[in-house]
């Protein structure tokens, strides 16, 4: 099931105010992530050509599946396992390859993770070009798009 993209038109004034932060951040791009009981959602948040859209993504993998992911991936990493290479690839297609056409010209990508996901360093995950993430744009996080938009506003309050 793919829904529309929401627009700066469909959205309320609080929802654009947050939108607007994101971009004026010179994001251009941010991946939010919710993960429920029934299904795992990507949120693809960009500045379109009348202001910033949010595209809903149905991931391919449950929720449980991308937390065992995660839980693998988080224990590879800390353990210093060579063998993480599967995993992190794992983890970018069902995270990132489904946005991948969207980031070809984006140097900066904001990571808004949901519950396990918090644990993945979305930095280490392998691309299909057998690189990491952070070979090709770096890589930020955040609780959510209105803690980014607060430390906006607390930037734009300072002298």
């Amino acid at each position: 099931m793919r829904l529309p993209p929401l627009t700066k038109a469909d959205m309320t004034v609080e929802q654009r105010e947050l939108f607007d932060a994101l971009v004026a951040n010179s994001v251009g791009r941010g991946e939010s992530f919710v993960l429920d009981e029934h299904r795992a959602w990507g949120f693809l948040i960009a500045n379109g050509p009348s202001g910033p859209t949010v595209r809903p993504d149905p991931l391919t993998l449950s929720s449980d599946e991308l937390s065992a992911l995660a839980d693998t991936f988080a224990g590879q990493i800390a353990s210093r396992d060579l063998a993480f290479a599967p995993t992190a690839r794992k983890l970018y297609d069902a995270l990132l390859a489904p946005i991948e056409s969207s980031l070809t010209k984006t140097t900066s990508l904001v990571i808004i993770p949901d519950g396990p996901l918090w644990r993945v360093p979305f930095q280490a995950l392998r691309t299909p070009r057998n690189t990491f993430v952070i070979e090709e744009r770096a890589v930020s996080y955040t609780a959510s798009v209105a803690a980014l938009a607060a430390l906006e506003s607390r930037r734009r309050a300072r002298p």
